[in-house]
């Protein structure tokens, strides 16, 4: 995911200002790059498009829809 030469670079100058051995940064940055990989998957899994789902009604509200389609229905078909 990273360019090597340039995190084998990042390490050994932060471990020489941090006077600390070149595994600790390593290691550490290794956990960095895998948590952000890590984040990045379920940031994209997330913004995936959702598949539309049509509401779902209850036994009286479907009732009441067909109460009232056919009562719609029926003002319409006797309109000149």
């Amino acid at each position: 995911m990273y360019n090597d030469t340039q995190t084998e670079k990042l390490i050994r100058r932060t471990a020489e200002k941090l006077e600390i051995g070149t595994s600790i940064i390593a290691a550490s940055l290794a956990e960095l790059t895998e948590g952000l990989e890590e984040y990045r998957i379920k940031q994209v899994k997330e913004n995936q498009p959702k598949a539309y789902e049509p509401p779902k009604l209850t036994a009286k509200e479907q009732k009441d829809a067909i109460t009232f389609s056919s009562v719609s229905s029926a003002g319409f078909a006797s309109a000149p």
